[in-house]
């Protein structure tokens, strides 16, 4: 049996806390087993398993996330690499 989107959702949100990751710039949505991470990844303090400014505590997220049971792909979306002031846009250079 698959697990409802609401059981990963809940599993994603407990496994964020645990990492004192800060919930409140993040929007989180499972669809059909995809966990979808937009907004501002921070963490709640500035010493976090070493990982304060580092692109590495995005990518270890989305690998945790990942495996948790009954996620099928992790999207991370307009995220701030971590000491960073603004959202990551997708820009277009301009002509």
């Amino acid at each position: 049996m698959e697990r409802l989107d609401s059981q990963i959702l809940a599993e994603v949100r407990s496994l964020l806390e645990r990492r004192w990751v800060d919930l409140s710039q993040l929007r989180l949505g499972t669809t059909n087993g995809v966990v979808y991470v937009e907004g501002i990844l921070r963490p709640r303090f500035d010493a976090v398993e070493g990982q304060r400014g580092s692109a590495a505590f995005g990518g270890k997220l989305k690998k945790e996330i990942a495996a948790i049971a009954g996620v099928r792909d992790v999207v991370l979306a307009a995220l701030v690499p971590v000491g960073e002031e603004k959202p990551c846009r997708n820009r277009r250079s301009a002509r």
